[in-house]
């Protein structure tokens, strides 16, 4: 089932220079749910150069996990879908795209009563051109991530047993699947790897977590092409520290996130930007509610914006989708909390080349888990000249019920005095703008004197029905202003 115009969150605009569109925010476009009949999950999500969107994870069918591959194109019709048998129980974790828009998956499946990394690269049209299962010699070998250099070459790292211990285990492969090098990185008791990444000079970095049975610091890896180490760092910023994932900019830049948290605390958002030398730029972390927040996944635009995902535990006790949009100095741009079912948990992000985002994870439905896959698109600027400074910090209250609608809209506000007001001598106005910016309907003062609210029928100042699609609705009040953004149905 595609669910699509889902509300999202409140719209304000941040800065104010002549004829400049406000900072950037985003609607979903579309969100697809997945139901094969069992437990369904996504994990891992990439962008080809056509920005069709494939999506991976597994299904439980017929007594057993088994890969499940989704193509869509950009408007999220499924072009194709695979399921694949390995083993007793397979379980596809990450994807990637090379120049040629194949795909490459890779996860683990169980051979023996043993785990063991198993990659499979298909062509653009869901045909396999060769797979690999790999066994490192120990009871368990689990792969978490995979990147394509710039020559097409294959990088997966995950993690492995060896002698009782967890190592990271790094394996790179040719474009037909043939093993270049393969390292085993051992900084503790247990380490494991999560994410990795290669910059524009194929330089491979390998994120994720060590631990000393009582810590777990992030543990992030350089290696240059030919899988030597160029640096590593590790990162104690509380006694529970766990990296998940890693992302490049254009500058060669490293980005890594994950969670940070103390025992019998909330976890947050733990982020952090390198130097191409692992001298840390920035670090930022991120409570979204004072509960458990944990990120999974992270990419780049191509403006060097940073996109993460993953979830938040609200306060009703739900899991929610989380995601999370910095500039390149660290500054939050935008946020989205997504609710879709009892629990909702993003696995993995991507940017498309149109600067659109897509978020995939799995959300429990009727007592199972589904894929759930969502994408955001920008929402067009306002301009500067209709939308001048709004003061956030302002004491305006309004609410607009239903979101989206289809009939009528009810707006509801309150804006208190101030104490150089009374509320017989303050001055309000309601202004509806379309998506370019263009003023499309106003309710005046003395309209809005009569009730705490209007209704708006979804048409323009002379009756005419307006299109379906996203509004902003501004409200004023003398010095105290706000805007929320409304989607119109058909």
């Amino acid at each position: 089932m595609r669910l699509r115009y889902i509300p999202i969150a409140l719209c304000v605009c941040l800065f104010v220079f002549p004829r400049v569109l406000v900072a950037d925010d985003y609607y979903i476009q579309w969100a697809d749910t997945i139901d094969n009949g069992g437990w369904d999950g996504a994990f891992g999500v990439a962008v080809d150069n056509a920005n069709n969107i494939i999506v991976v994870g597994c299904s439980f069918i017929g007594g057993n996990n088994d890969y499940f591959i989704v193509k869509y194109d950009s408007n999220g019709t499924v072009l194709w879908q695979d399921t694949l048998d390995n083993g007793a129980e397979d379980f596809a974790e990450c994807v990637a795209v090379d120049n040629a828009n194949n795909i490459i998956v890779t996860g683990y499946c169980s051979i023996g009563g043993d785990y063991d990394y198993f990659t499979v690269k298909y062509d653009s049209n869901g045909t396999i051109l060769w797979q690999d299962t790999l066994d490192n010699n120990g009871l368990y070998d689990i792969a978490r991530g995979v990147a394509v250099d710039n020559a097409n070459n294959i990088i997966v790292t995950g993690y492995c047993d060896i002698g009782g211990d967890c190592v990271y285990f790094t394996v790179k492969y040719d474009s037909n699947g043939t093993i270049i090098w393969a390292d085993t990185l051992d900084s503790g008791p247990l380490d494991s790897a999560f994410g990795v990444a290669i910059d524009n000079v194929n330089n491979i970095i390998v994120t994720g977590y060590t631990s000393t049975g009582v810590n777990n610091d992030y543990f992030t890896v350089k290696y240059d092409s030919n899988g030597t180490i160029i640096w590593q760092d590790t990162i104690d910023n509380h006694q529970f520290d766990q990296a998940y994932g890693v992302a490049v900019d254009n500058a060669n830049n490293i980005i890594v996130t994950g969670c940070s948290g103390e025992p019998f605390s909330d976890y947050d958002y733990l982020t952090v930007k390198y130097a191409p030398n692992g001298t840390i730029i920035w670090q930022d972390t991120l409570d979204n509610n004072d509960r458990d927040d944990v990120a999974y996944s992270v990419a780049v635009g191509n403006a060097n914006n940073i996109y993460m995902t993953g979830y938040s535990l609200e306060l009703s006790g739900d899991y929610d989708y989380f995601t999370v949009e910095y500039d390149s100095n660290g500054i939050i741009l935008w946020q989205d909390t997504l609710d879709n079912g009892d629990d909702d948990i993003a696995h993995a992000i991507a940017v498309d080349n149109a600067h659109n985002i897509i978020v995939a994870g799995k959300s429990y439905i009727e007592g199972n888990f589904d894929y759930f896959t969502v994408k955001y698109a920008p929402i067009p600027g306002i301009l500067e000249d209709e939308c001048s400074d709004l003061l956030s910090n302002n004491p305006i209250f309004y609410d607009i019920y239903p979101n989206p609608f289809s009939d009528k809209a009810q707006i509801k506000y309150q804006i208190p005095s101030t104490k150089s007001q009374t509320n017989s001598n303050f001055q309000t106005s309601l202004k509806i703008y379309n998506a370019a910016g263009r003023l499309v309907r106003q309710y005046d003062d003395e309209a809005m004197r009569l009730s705490n609210h209007v209704i708006w029928d979804g048409s323009d100042a002379h009756g005419r029905v307006v299109p379906c699609g996203i509004y902003f609705i501004k409200l004023e009040g003398n010095e105290h202003n706000l805007i929320k953004k409304v989607i119109l149905l058909k």
